[in-house]
């Protein structure tokens, strides 16, 4: 049986897409796929960073989450602009 995670997102991120509605779409939709079925995850423009650590790319946006596997979690860390 496939785990399924639950996403939290911190409060910078929360506010962003408080004011970006179509943005915050785009994001949970991402995350909703993932965390459902982790093979997913090639489906999306993921970057490994180093741990449990990995970015989201989405349009010009980065997020930053954690993947915490011993409590079938998702913590979105934070979300900018992308320089390019």
């Amino acid at each position: 049986m496939k785990k399924s995670y639950k996403v939290i997102y911190s409060k910078q991120v929360k506010g962003i897409f408080s004011e970006e509605k179509f943005l915050a779409l785009n994001f949970f939709k991402a995350f909703d796929e993932i965390t459902k079925d982790f093979t997913n995850i090639s489906y999306h423009n993921i970057k490994y960073i180093r741990d449990n650590y990995y970015v989201l790319k989405i349009n010009n946006y980065n997020a930053l989450f954690q993947v915490l596997k011993n409590k079938n979690l998702v913590f979105v860390i934070g979300l900018k602009e992308s320089k390019n």
